[in-house]
């Protein structure tokens, strides 16, 4: 990823060329000192109190949030590739009788398909995995985002403690961690999740006129059923999510993506399964990183020469970590792993990114 660095090295003043660059040098330092005074000002007017937030960047741009992972000073850039999944291990957590199962293998970018002769099956490539038990639970996962988003937006931490507290999530979450084994200070970390009615997706799909999709039937779920939308963390910090923010990016050669896990369940089997972004984590190097404060202080710079009458308020704060390939290929298996404080105004869907280490806003690097 590339990155402002302040360049301190000597200068050979040999010829006027040698000084044009030595004066730049001094200018650049200027200006990245000149950056910090900036900042630090913004930084004295934002105030943190335990973990809220406060302050007014501009006129219109005021933070009024709750900061999730203050307590944070150091992190690490993590290697990346993206993670295997084992073909034998899905066959018997899918299938009782393998037997009649038909596989196809591309050991050049190592992938595998398994089929059912009911329409079910597995497609896995490197970070990427998907199951379905037939072609129409596609169907009903879309759905059950119509009839649930909302509502799962605005779900609070004491229920999604209760989700997970209920049998059948508890007994796919066990299958999760045999299908998706997770590496040392990693942890699965519910987004989204709610019990599924079928009434409720039948409904759904009647008033919105989904004629296209497969017609939802009361037989296709038992009676305790769940959508459930994981990510992961690192160390306590939050591997980007789907349910995150989008990303802005000016640059055609910096490549990210999102991690999730996708899944229906009832209280016989997984009925639905999708991950993205998987990756098995090689540790690099760990750096000191700006505070939530200072963090807001590059903001500030994003806002401060725009002319705006629209109003901002960041009402979330939180550090994350962002894949990026850093290259123009389609492939997601190889990259790094960075930590970035999200800064996010939940009802306009706004957000920024500010690099963690280097202070950069995301959508410039």
């Amino acid at each position: 990823m590339k990155k402002k660095l302040l360049i301190v090295g000597s200068c050979i003043m040999v010829s006027a060329m040698g000084l044009t660059a030595c004066g730049q040098q001094q200018e650049n330092s200027a200006a990245e000192d000149n950056k910090t005074v900036e900042s630090a000002s913004v930084t004295a007017a934002v105030k943190l109190e335990g973990n809220h937030m406060t302050g007014e960047l501009t006129e219109n741009i005021k933070i009024d949030a709750q900061v999730q992972g203050q307590e944070i000073t150091s992190c690490t850039t993590y290697n990346t590739v993206g993670k295997e999944f084992d073909k034998n291990t899905m066959e018997a957590i899918f299938w009782e009788n393998t037997s009649e199962l038909k596989s196809e293998e591309d050991k050049e970018d190592n992938s595998y398909s398994i089929e059912d002769a009911l329409g079910g099956g597995v497609y896995a490539y490197l970070g990427s995995l998907s199951y379905n038990i037939n072609d129409s639970i596609n169907d009903l996962s879309i759905l059950a985002m119509y009839c649930y988003g909302n509502e799962m937006r605005e779900m609070s931490m004491e229920e999604k403690a209760t989700i997970l507290q209920e049998t059948t999530v508890q007994n796919a979450m066990q299958k999760l961690n045999q299908i998706y084994p997770l590496g040392e200070g990693e942890e699965f970390c519910l987004q989204q999740g709610i019990k599924i009615n079928m009434e409720d997706i039948i409904k759904e799909q009647s008033d919105s006129d989904m004629s296209d999709m497969q017609t939802m039937t009361q037989d296709m779920l038992g009676n305790d059923a769940y959508y459930l939308n994981f990510a992961v963390e690192k160390e306590g910090i939050l591997l980007a999510s789907q349910v995150g923010p989008d990303f802005v990016s000016l640059s055609e050669n910096l490549n990210t993506q999102t991690t999730g896990i996708t899944m229906i369940v009832d209280e016989n089997e997984i009925k639905l399964l999708s991950i993205e972004g998987a990756y098995e984590l090689k540790e690099g190097t760990k750096e000191g990183i700006i505070t939530a404060q200072e963090a807001a202080g590059y903001v500030a710079k994003e806002y401060e020469n725009q002319i705006s009458a629209d109003s901002i308020t960041f009402d979330k704060v939180w550090l994350e970590y962002v894949f990026c390939s850093g290259t123009s290929s389609t492939e997601f298996s190889e990259g790094t792993l960075q930590p970035y404080w999200v800064f996010m105004d939940s009802k306009e869907n706004v957000a920024e990114r500010i690099n963690a280490i280097t202070g950069e806003n995301f959508k410039y690097e």
